[in-house]
């Protein structure tokens, strides 16, 4: 989905506009797109959010840095 910009560039259409401003061009703007809807809703939905994209993120990086070093 990253490549939608890309693709959207040679096939000339238009992603569709994100809540709050913005394409939905990438991956990474789901992620921007639930962080704007949480916000509306409530702050700690939106502390709730980021506190999980941090503690996967750091789970998964830990992952592959372990399964790297077990393998040699």
């Amino acid at each position: 989905m990253d490549e939608t910009s890309f693709g959207a560039m040679l096939f000339d259409f238009q992603p569709p506009r994100l809540y709050g401003g913005g394409e939905l061009d990438g991956f990474h703007d789901l992620l921007i797109l639930a962080y704007r809807v949480l916000r509306g809703v409530s702050e700690s939905w939106v502390v709730a959010w980021v506190g999980l994209v941090l503690v996967a993120s750091v789970g998964i990086t830990g992952s592959r840095i372990r399964s790297c070093f077990l393998s040699t």
